[in-house]
C-alpha cells in the first residue's frame, strides 16, 4: 500500500543544522511534483497546482478505478482523503516555497533544505560530488536517494519508498562572510529564544532563517 508521503518522509529528517554555514547560493524551489510509487499497476502523480491525475498501466482513469485496484471499502475512502490533504499541501497560493541554501566546493554541493510543504520538515544535505554534467547524487543508509542539478535553477529530487518529489526553482548567488553571518543571525537568535525555540533545535534554526530571510 502507498505510505502517506508527509508521514514517510519525516522520518527522513537527517541532521540537525547550523545557522552559521556559509552558503554560495540560495533557490527558490517554487515548482513541486510528486509521483507515486507503481502498485497493482496503479500509479499517480500531484502536479504543481495540486491537481491529481491517475494511470493503470499509463493509461487515464479515475481514483476509483486505479485505487480500487488494491484498497476496498474503509481504506480505499481513507486514502482517497489522505489524497485531498497532499493536494492541499501543494496549492501554490497557501504553501510556503521550499528553500535550498548552498555551498558549491570541493566539486560538489552540499546545503539545506527549508521546507515545510507536505510535512516534510527542513534537512541538511549532506556532500555530494558532481558529475561531468553538474549532476550530484547520493544514496543515504536510510534509503532515501536525493538527485540534485544546479545552474540558474535548481533541481531536486528526493526519491524513496513513498515515491519521487521534484522540485524546481531559480537560484541566485549570495555571499555571506561568517562574520556576517554572525552579525545578521545576533538580534534574530535572540528574538527567537524570546519566543521560547531553544539554540541548538532545528526549530530554532528555522526561527533564525526565517527572520534573516
Amino acid at each position: 500500500m502507498f505510505k502517506l508521503l508527509a508521514t514517510k518522509i519525516l522520518i527522513f529528517t537527517l541532521l540537525s543544522y547550523s545557522v552559521y554555514a556559509q552558503f554560495h547560493k540560495k533557490c527558490k524551489l517554487d515548482k513541486i511534483s510528486y509521483l507515486s510509487p507503481v502498485i497493482s499497476g496503479c500509479s499517480f502523480r500531484i502536479d504543481n497546482s495540486g491537481k491529481a491525475l491517475f494511470k493503470i498501466n499509463n493509461r487515464n482513469v479515475n481514483a476509483d478505478q486505479c485505487l480500487s485496484n488494491f484498497l476496498k471499502g474503509n481504506e480505499l475512502i481513507a486514502f482517497k482523503k489522505q489524497i485531498l490533504d497532499m493536494q492541499k499541501g501543494f496549492n501554490p497560493s497557501i504553501r510556503e516555497i521550499p528553500i535550498l541554501y548552498l555551498v558549491e566546493e570541493n566539486g560538489g554541493y552540499s546545503g539545506k533544505l527549508s521546507n515545510k510543504t507536505l510535512g516534510m520538515g527542513s534537512f541538511d544535505i549532506p556532500y555530494m560530488k558532481k558529475d561531468f554534467g553538474g549532476n550530484a547524487k547520493i544514496l543515504l543508509d536510510n534509503g532515501l536517494t536525493i538527485h540534485l542539478r544546479i545552474n540558474n535553477n535548481a533541481k531536486l529530487s528526493l526519491i524513496g519508498g513513498f515515491g519521487r518529489v521534484n522540485m524546481t526553482g531559480p537560484c541566485k548567488q549570495i555571499n555571506i562572510s561568517s562574520t556576517s553571518v554572525l552579525n545578521r543571525t545576533k538580534p534574530a537568535e535572540t528574538k527567537c529564544r524570546e519566543l521560547g525555540f531553544k539554540k541548538g533545535t532545528e526549530n530554532f534554526g528555522n526561527c533564525v532563517l526565517k527572520l534573516i530571510d
